[in-house]
């Protein structure tokens, strides 16, 4: 099981992100999963007849109180419940493999995380973090007064400067274009977001895309393998605009 996360402000694109990849991840022989800690409190909320396209403002202001109230109670309240779904995951790709099912392995998307201890528990898995960032595209609703609510501090943060945390974020992605410039930018790295080995890119045909993305995935592992060598081409925002943000 392979779990990628997604962590940025509010309506900067994250969902926008993660239904470009699933596609993508299926296409390589994989299960995608599409999970976010914030699911088991959004189940609470449909149980009580709110949902975000019904009554989006009830919605927000029932989820934001329930959440604060049971992280009072315990901080990881909510982390363990996610943790629950994703073991169930787990255990239903060991069934298939054990069953010798053709496809069997998951590929988990959750596209919400706004905590530290979300970030943790990724650690816990050995997930791919991606940190979608406006760039210079201003977001909407920045005036908003949920904006200001502490689930939105840790996304603040990375954005004000992104370099400090590439210890934890492994892809720090501008999203300040059109969805069809997210998804060009993007697509060359799902194979390796998600695992994907040289025998999986191999059954594909060899036509001039394919060509392109393997060489790129082949570089990004040599990038990664000799990490330590290039601290000096990450020191600040411009090198990452270079690397993620080229519109060339």
């Amino acid at each position: 099981m392979q779990l990628i996360i997604i962590a940025g402000q509010a309506r900067v694109g994250k969902t926008t992100l993660a239904n470009i990849m699933g596609p993508k991840i299926f296409d390589l022989d994989f299960i995608p999963k599409y999970m976010c800690f914030a699911g088991p409190l959004k189940e609470l909320a449909e149980s009580k007849g709110m949902s975000k396209e019904a009554s989006p403002e009830m919605y927000r202001e029932f989820c934001q109180r329930i959440g604060a109230e049971e992280r009072e109670k315990n901080p990881d309240y909510w982390v363990q419940r996610f943790e629950e779904q994703l073991l169930e995951i787990i255990a239903q790709e060991d069934r298939d493999r054990e069953a010798g099912k053709t496809y069997w392995e998951r590929c988990v998307i959750a596209d919400d995380c706004r905590y530290p201890n979300e970030v943790q528990l990724g650690l816990k898995y050995s997930a791919k973090f991606i940190f979608l960032s406006p760039g210079n595209r201003a977001l909407e609703d920045p005036d908003a007064e949920w904006r200001n609510h502490h689930s939105e501090d840790m996304a603040k943060t990375i954005d004000s400067g992104p370099s400090k945390f590439r210890q934890v974020f492994d892809y720090v992605i501008k999203n300040q274009g059109s969805i069809e410039d997210l998804e060009e930018k993007v697509e060359p790295m799902i194979p390796l977001w998600c695992g994907a080995t040289v025998e999986t890119l191999a059954k594909y045909p060899k036509d001039e895309h394919m060509e392109d993305l393997s060489r790129c995935v082949s570089e990004l592992i040599d990038l990664l393998l000799i990490g330590d060598m290039l601290d000096e081409e990450y020191e600040d925002d411009d090198d990452e605009e270079e690397t993620y943000d080229s519109d060339d």
